[in-house]
């Protein structure tokens, strides 16, 4: 049976795992390695399940992991679009869309921050699925690279790149529909 101390720490740990997971992982994906590549994001797309559900169940959350966990995500995915749209494996209407929603959470947040707004955002159900469906985006790109040269220029790319914008969009609106009132807290603390 794990003690007490191991199961608090292993979250976090496996959050911070899944930072140099990213490393690795486009690394691996410039030089082309796809198999290794895939391995390695499935690996890290474990982890993000894992922390949470660990977290959860052994009732070990803490501020550090609630400030990791989504950093570490970003990252992953940050990386990842970034990355696949450099190497022209997505299309970049689907990385301005993705990086999009993050960059405006990412402002939400820092805009409380100045303006002295308490938040404690949690994550939305559609946010948990979101963040699913681009992982699952991102195996799919690295899968279809490692099974031919070249991205299929069939139906499936074209309907997966919009299944996952809108998954983004869904969840960017969830998030502003559930927060909106920052916009008002942040004008009165301005008077």
């Amino acid at each position: 049976m794990l003690s007490y101390n191991i199961k608090k720490n292993i979250p976090n740990t496996l959050s911070i795992l899944r930072i140099f997971l990213a490393i690795f992982f486009i690394l691996l994906l410039f030089k082309k390695n796809f198999s290794a590549a895939a391995g390695v994001f499935a690996f890290a797309a474990i982890t993000d399940f894992l922390d949470g559900f660990w977290a959860r169940k052994w009732h070990v959350t803490s501020e550090l992991g609630a400030i990791i966990d989504p950093l570490a995500d970003k990252f992953l995915i940050t990386l990842a679009y970034l990355s696949l749209f450099h190497m022209d494996f997505i299309p970049g209407y689907v990385c301005a869309i993705v990086l999009g929603r993050d960059i405006a959470i990412v402002l939400g947040v820092l805009l409380c921050k100045i303006h002295r707004v308490e938040l404690k955002i949690a994550p939305l159900k559609s946010s948990k699925i979101n963040t699913a469906t681009q992982l699952i985006y991102v195996f799919f790109v690295i899968v279809c690279n490692l099974l031919s040269t070249n991205i299929p220029l069939t139906w499936e790319m074209p309907i997966c790149s919009l299944i996952v914008s809108l998954s983004t969009t869904v969840s960017g609106f969830d998030y502003v529909l559930k927060y909106y009132w920052i916009k008002d807290a942040i004008l009165k603390n301005k008077r």
